[in-house]
């Protein structure tokens, strides 16, 4: 049976995540050749301040593009906290 595993921050709600696990499961029937019935998607909410980029911990950090790819302070918002 395939898993799919969509691991995402804190927050959206349960409406969005539908939305989320929908499309997940629709790619998969439509690029993977499934069955709807042999899918099974899990949904992780990951809460930030568990995690680090770049040897700094994400509660403290934006994790914009300035933690992930080097982007410009300019270019980047606060993340919400926790």
């Amino acid at each position: 049976m395939p898993l799919a595993t969509i691991q995402i921050w804190e927050g959206p709600d349960r409406q969005r995540k539908q939305k989320l696990i929908e499309a997940v499961r629709q790619a998969m029937i439509t690029y993977g050749g499934l069955k709807p019935e042999e899918i099974y998607i899990v949904v992780q909410d990951l809460a930030r301040h568990n995690y680090t980029i770049k040897e700094v911990y994400s509660s403290e950090d934006a994790l914009t593009c300035a933690t992930v790819c080097g982007c410009t302070s300019s270019e980047t918002s606060p993340a919400p906290s926790n």
